[in-house]
């Protein structure tokens, strides 16, 4: 039986997730494989102790909003607001709403940010379009 390594399978689909933001240009698939990506990387950067860029995303945007509306923001709405439209493709049946390919650059980044994390600890293969995402930030 075959066995994969599942940062290997992350590896595989930043890549795809980085083809369909640059070159077939189907945001929704970019958001997915990104999204996949970062959980799988973030679990892993998780393992060697570290902390993945969805907590320190979300430790972010409950800080602003705590700073600007003097109240704290639930982990439910902060949930929302990071993974909102990934999770609105996958559930339910209402159309969406919002910029997609802005929703596929901001999983793009978390995912991208996880990746680097564990570089310190495994050797991950090169991912192409890489660096053409971190130079048009």
């Amino acid at each position: 039986m075959e066995t994969h390594q599942k940062h290997e399978v992350a590896s595989e689909l930043l890549e795809s997730a980085l083809y369909h933001f640059y070159d077939s240009k189907s945001y929704f698939s970019a958001l997915h494989c990104a999204g996949a990506a970062e959980e799988i990387f973030g679990r892993y950067v998780s393992s060697f102790g570290g902390k993945h860029s969805f907590e320190t995303d979300k430790a972010a945007l409950k800080s602003i909003a705590l700073g600007l509306n003097d109240e704290e923001l639930s982990d439910r709405d902060a949930n929302e607001l990071l993974n909102g439209a990934k999770n609105s493709t996958k559930h339910g049946v209402s159309d969406l709403s919002g910029c997609v390919k802005a929703s596929a650059r901001q999983m793009l980044e978390r995912a991208i940010e996880n990746y680097h994390l564990l570089t310190t600890h495994i050797e991950l293969k090169e991912i192409e379009h890489l660096t053409r995402f971190e130079t048009e930030k």
